[in-house]
């Protein structure tokens, strides 16, 4: 068997109903890593579902259950009700527990010859992928961060940032200037540009910014993301690169 030359775990973003990203994503990124002349026994892509893993998605539908019974929003209204409270619940109470199975989850990984663990998260799942690396390394000052590359995709850390600077993440033998790639669609109101000097300081000389269209309007922008072609051929190549 061929020896995984890449583990990539998959955050998706907080709620029941969220895209999973190990799914369609995948198929695209594998392809197109083919294309390449990757084989497919040298990619891991593992799923890495704090939501589900914590517990959080059970409390959560009986939550849900409930206001159901008690309003008369539309599917639509009720959806964006819900991601509004998976934000408040990651922030308020649950953060610790989540960041905790992230890390968690990539201690394994770190044990095979000759990997590189890379991070592919969508919405709020980039913000829980940053804060748990981020707390790996204050927790680990004198060690590199356990994954080599972080792909963001749609995701509110310009919110998570505002009125901060934000602190650089020192990634495990990063083979690029710009380890992290981030990817924004021009119609999708949740997330926006990072790689701003002026803005966020030093982290921004790490990022890769690149603009996706996703949709043509704010909702099926932001979960385009997993099932567009442009978006998996920018993250192929990102891990394309990860092995030269």
């Amino acid at each position: 068997m061929t020896t995984p030359r890449i583990i990539v775990g998959a955050i998706p973003g907080m709620g029941r109903h969220a895209p999973d990203v190990s799914g369609r994503t995948m198929v695209r990124v594998l392809d197109d890593l083919e294309g390449c002349g990757w084989d497919r026994n040298q990619i891991t892509w593992v799923d890495v579902n704090p939501y589900r893993g914590t517990g959080l998605d059970r409390v959560q539908a009986r939550m849900s259950d409930v206001y159901a019974e008690h309003t008369l929003l539309d599917a639509a209204h009720a959806y964006v009700t819900q991601a509004f409270g998976d934000v408040l619940a990651y922030l308020r109470t649950w953060g610790e527990p989540i960041r905790r199975y992230v890390l968690d989850a990539l201690t394994p990984w770190r044990a095979v010859p000759g990997a590189i663990v890379v991070l592919v998260a969508h919405s709020l799942g980039g913000v829980v992928a940053y804060d748990a690396l981020l707390q790996y390394q204050r927790e680990h000052p004198d060690d590199p961060l356990p994954v080599g590359a972080l792909i963001t995709m749609g995701s509110p850390l310009h919110w998570a940032w505002a009125g901060t600077t934000p602190e650089p993440l020192v990634f495990e033998a990063a083979t690029s200037a710009r380890p992290w790639l981030h990817l924004a669609s021009p119609m999708d109101e949740i997330t926006a540009r990072l790689s701003m000097p002026g803005l966020w300081g030093e982290i921004s000389g790490q990022i890769e910014d690149v603009s996706v269209c996703t949709g043509l309007d704010p909702i099926s922008a932001h979960t385009g993301y997993l099932d567009n072609a442009r978006c998996a051929r920018h993250v192929a190549q990102h891990l394309d690169e990860l092995r030269r």
